[in-house]
């Protein structure tokens, strides 16, 4: 297997990486655009279409300004035509038709397959151009280059996650689960593929693979206790070992070592928080649910591609890390912002913190019965 995910070695990178192309007004135009259409345009048109009103003044503003930011991003020029975003581009510009085909055909139809499919297709329009937009930033800003794709993709996979984990607290009762698979998928993944086989393992090989077993063994007994009426800590105290892991995570670059150590430490005060939340009953949905999205963001962060264009610049560590955490805010904005037009209020679906039934009613009526409960 090739070398480690996180065996980076910062001073001997490909100098090249530090040339990141211009920023073209067209390429400006082209980010501006798709962010508009894909974050808020087409949103509100499935919130609408969710809400049985009629969506086609919105459609049709999204269908137009999604072309014209298809066709400025593709005058782009400077950037490496081999990029993710690039290759996956035609792929959203397809789902866009057939979501929209899927559509005008049942609404002339009222086809309950139609209608069945178009509902599968929305879900798929939710993550797909998240995840495009996601490829097209650090498509802009000259990192995840292909030789450091497999680091790239850890950090924004784990990154990902924990903000998915956040939202999934804020609107459902899945957030257990989620918790509990998200521990096991990595714990699997850092045993078996982020070391090396064959040849002399490194301190780091060591560390991730100590950390997966860790991981793994702690999400098996979370997952037994799932099942009992007891309240379930071990998905925490994973997480609290882990954070105090990952601030004593060696690195060869004080930017990294800085980065790793906000990480460790968000994540060590989000699971003491939950935990003592548990025991005590208390609500803490919504500070540890943000310090989630921190988290994502700061691991997010660390991708070597990232840190080794900052070591290299006038950018010191602390301002990075206000910068990340300013991103998490903003998510958050955007969370609430699009939870005030579905809901017509800014509030949590439910608290996490107390009964899967938990309702704000229940809170203030005092009922605070802890039920088979991360």
């Amino acid at each position: 297997m090739k070398r480690h995910l996180h065996s980076f070695d910062y001073d001997k990178q490909d100098p090249s990486l530090l040339l990141t192309p211009p920023m073209s007004i067209t390429l400006v135009i082209h980010i501006i655009l798709m962010a508009t259409t894909f974050l808020f345009i087409f949103p509100l048109s499935i919130i609408r279409v969710l809400q049985k009103q009629t969506n086609l003044y919105l459609l049709g503003t999204g269908f137009a300004l999604f072309h014209i930011g298809y066709f400025a991003g593709h005058r782009v020029y400077g950037y490496k035509l081999s990029s993710f975003h690039v290759h996956n581009q035609p792929y959203v510009f397809y789902l866009v038709y057939v979501l929209n085909i899927f559509g005008i055909c049942y609404k002339t139809t009222k086809s309950d397959f139609l209608w069945r499919a178009h509902r599968f297709l929305l879900g798929l329009f939710v993550i797909v151009p998240l995840l495009q937009l996601g490829s097209g930033m650090t498509a802009s800003l000259g990192i995840c280059q292909p030789s450091e794709v497999n680091n790239c993709m850890a950090h924004f996979g784990m990154g990902f996650a924990f903000i998915a984990i956040a939202l999934l607290g804020m609107f459902t009762k899945y957030q257990q689960d989620a918790l509990l698979g998200t521990i096991l998928f990595f714990g699997l993944l850092n045993t078996i593929v982020t070391h090396r086989w064959g040849t002399k393992w490194s301190g780091r090989d060591y560390q991730h693979t100590v950390s997966g077993v860790f991981w793994f063994f702690g999400g098996v007994l979370g997952l037994i206790y799932r099942f009992q009426k007891v309240i379930n800590p071990f998905p925490y105290i994973v997480l609290f070992v882990e954070g105090i892991q990952m601030i004593f995570h060696d690195q060869n670059s004080t930017y990294a070592w800085v980065v790793h150590i906000m990480f460790g430490s968000t994540v060590l005060f989000a699971s003491s928080i939950r935990l003592a939340g548990l025991y005590a009953k208390i609500d803490t949905q919504l500070l540890v649910d943000t310090l989630w999205i921190l988290c994502g963001i700061f691991f997010m962060g660390g991708n070597s591609d990232a840190i080794f264009k900052l070591k290299n610049s006038d950018f010191d560590p602390g301002s990075y890390v206000m910068l990340l955490a300013s991103g998490g805010f903003a998510i958050l904005i955007y969370i609430q912002f699009m939870n005030y037009l579905i809901n017509g209020r800014i509030e949590y679906q439910r608290l996490q913190s107390f009964s899967s039934e938990a309702t704000l009613d229940d809170l203030e009526e005092g009922k605070f019965e802890i039920k088979n409960e991360i």
